[in-house]
């Protein structure tokens, strides 16, 4: 089994080795671009092993600029730097990846044949399966692509993201009495919860508000269905919510070990797409 580890936070690897996992895919936001071309030249991790997470969403007018622009001149500097694996999170994306190593991230819904088909033709070498998916689509799509589709088996997936920061409108803004110009601030997550009961959790970071489920998603009790169907290689993404790097290293392990895992949900895998 092929195993990647997906981070949005450098310090979520402070005790993974470098034999950990197959592959580790680190968010370019994850650090400002010196000090993450710092880090990933230190080889902390091989280099072979390092594929670049693309933002799942890019402005135009942002508080701090024009972040497409911003991301191509990242992007253009990475490369010339020797990096050429990146995961994209919008089609826009892929022309400025041309003649890369591309996988596409679940944001491209790669959920039949022919949105493969269709990615594959703009350069696409890999593709992940959707966290909104159902054994039954799985199979088929595990039957169809092999080991070109990648299966998330655990993940805090975004519920929605909106572009004010939420907190903001009822307490002060985590970086006090600072200017603010969409710079991180990773306040901590503030607990939600709805009349009939149901939980989340909301982050502001950038400006901006990401609400997940409080219960993360894991189909790691299901690894061995996946495996009757195809599955070849399947990914953690620890991301959004603050892991901490011992916590994150057993949580890795138990996943890996087809655990169940108590406090999290399967989704749509046996209920199907609602």
């Amino acid at each position: 089994m092929f195993w990647s580890l997906k981070i949005d936070k450098l310090s979520t690897l402070a005790d993974f080795r470098p034999d950990d996992g197959d592959e580790v895919i680190i968010d370019l936001d994850a650090a400002p671009l010196p000090e993450l071309l710092t880090y990933l030249q230190a080889e902390h991790f091989p280099a072979e092993k390092i594929r670049v997470a693309l933002p799942l969403i890019t402005r135009t007018a942002a508080l701090s600029g024009d972040e497409v622009e911003e991301v191509a001149r990242r992007i253009k500097i990475l490369r010339a730097a020797g990096w050429q694996k990146f995961l994209a999170a919008q089609l826009g994306q892929l022309p400025w990846l041309n003649g890369a190593d591309i996988a596409a991230d679940w944001s491209l819904y790669a959920a039949n044949s022919a949105a493969i088909e269709f990615l594959r033709g703009q350069g696409v070498r890999r593709f992940t399966a959707s966290p909104e998916d159902d054994a039954e689509n799985l199979r088929a799509l595990l039957a169809g692509a092999g080991d070109a589709l990648q299966v998330i088996v655990y993940q805090d997936s975004p519920l929605f993201i909106a572009e004010p920061c939420a907190r903001a409108a009822w307490q002060k803004c985590p970086r006090h009495d600072e200017p603010c110009h969409g710079e991180p601030c990773h306040g901590e997550p503030q607990p939600l919860a709805t009349r009939g009961g149901q939980k989340f959790a909301l982050l502001t970071d950038r400006c901006r508000s990401t609400v997940i489920n409080d219960a993360p998603f894991s189909w790691s009790e299901h690894l061995p269905q996946l495996r009757d169907y195809g599955l070849q290689k399947a990914r953690v993404d620890f991301t959004y919510r603050r892991y901490e790097p011992a916590a994150a290293k057993i949580l890795w392990q138990r996943i890996k070990n087809g655990e169940t895992l108590a406090g999290t949900h399967s989704g749509n895998f046996r209920r199907g797409w609602q």
